[in-house]
């Protein structure tokens, strides 16, 4: 299944906060867009997923960090499937120079 526009939305303004912002800022976006009510439900693993690899590739281990806890915070078991693998790709980015 094809990402939607509001999808690509969220991970372009996300990645965008991402690569401008401090961590404060990029949580502050991430409530805004998590409170906002949207019909049909985004895909949120597609989207924290994008958002956390990102993060990794920018070396913004302080916002990785937070999305870690998010998921883990929210504790969906379909959130958790391809999660342990994502997290390990994305250290993995993070330790690169």
């Amino acid at each position: 299944m094809a990402a939607t526009s509001v999808e690509l939305n969220i991970v372009r303004q996300g990645k965008t906060c991402i690569e401008k912002e401090t961590l404060n800022d990029f949580a502050e976006f991430v409530s805004d867009v998590y409170t906002e009510h949207f019909s049909p439900e985004p895909a949120w693993p597609y989207i924290v997923q994008k958002l956390y690899l990102h993060a990794c590739l920018k070396k913004k281990a302080d916002i990785a960090k937070f999305i870690e806890d998010l998921v883990v915070a929210n504790q969906n078991r379909l959130w958790f499937v391809g999660w342990k693998e994502t997290v390990a790709y994305g250290k993995t980015l993070l330790a690169k120079n």
